[in-house]
Parts: structure tokens; sequence; C-alpha cells
């Protein structure tokens, strides 16, 4: 009798273990975690803070210090981002373009795309297509231009933007 209640009790023991088991398996293999997405919108936040920031005289790039040495960029203590701005308020989108390219090439790592917007207008877009994340950060940004005869112009406000992806 003894015998019985023993077996019944290490069937019952060895189906329980079984069964937590089978459990913990499916809950282990059913559970995907995504990757951290913050580094995409922390990406797009230090690109914005960069550009802003960081002064045309500043930067070593030699696209950027062609364009001050033949006199296309007169004031160098204006941001990357402000210089941006000011020649696509001033149509000259070819050159804006050039800039964010060259300046972002660098910056952003392959496996992301970067764009560059003004008042949403694309000046600039590198992988087109966006497969995962966008992340987008935004600056306002106005200035002065000088024109001839010593006269002053302002252009802006302005919102730039910048958009990552993967």
């Amino acid at each position: 009798m003894f015998k019985k209640r023993g077996i019944f009790f290490t069937l019952d023991a060895i189906l329980a273990v079984g069964i937590i088991l089978t459990v913990i398996i499916l809950v282990l293999n059913t559970y995907t975690s995504n990757p951290p997405e913050n580094h995409v919108m922390f990406l797009s936040n230090d690109m914005v803070s960069l550009l802003s920031n960081i002064k045309v005289a500043e930067i070593e790039n030699k696209y950027v210090q062609g364009l001050v040495s033949s006199g296309t960029i007169g004031r160098t203590n204006k941001s990357i981002l402000e210089q941006i701005g000011e020649l696509w308020s001033e149509n000259e989108l070819a050159l804006a373009k050039n800039i964010a390219a060259n300046v972002t090439e660098s910056l952003v790592p392959a496996r992301f795309g970067v764009g560059v917007y003004s008042d949403g207008e694309e000046i600039y877009a590198k992988n087109a297509s966006v497969s995962r994340n966008l992340v987008s950060s935004r600056r306002i940004i106005s200035g002065i231009i000088e024109g001839e005869n010593n006269t002053l112009r302002t252009w802006g406000p302005s919102v730039m933007e910048i958009r990552i992806w993967e």
C-alpha cells in the first residue's frame, strides 16, 4: 500500500516539474527583446546640438574649409546649422546640400539614414528608405546676411530639423 502512494507522489512530482519546465521554456522562447531604440534618439539630439554649436571656423572639414578659403563663406563665426540655413534662405540649395552631406557623412554611422530639413523642405537626405525607426530633432534658427553696400538683411526664423533613421 505504501508503495502505491510513493509511486503516485513521485509521478505527480515528475509531472509538475515537467509542466513547470515546459512553461519556462515556452516563456523564454516567445519573449523577444528588441534592441534599445534610444541610440537613434540620442544620435538625432546630438547631431542637432553639434551642428548648432560648432562654428564654421572650428570644423575640420576640407569641403567647408575650401568654401571659406575661396570666399564663398564669409563669416566663420556662424554655426554649421546657421550656415546651412542661410544658404537655403538665399536659394543656394546645392551649397547647402553639399555642406550638410559633407559634415554629416563622417558623423553618422553608415547603417543610419540622415536628413537635414529646413521648414519641412529637404535639403539633404542619405539612405532614403526608413526600415525601423525615425527620430527627428529640431532647432529654430535665424540670422543676418550682409548684403551689398553694407546693408543687412535678416532671414528666418526657420525650423532646422535633423532626422535620423534605421
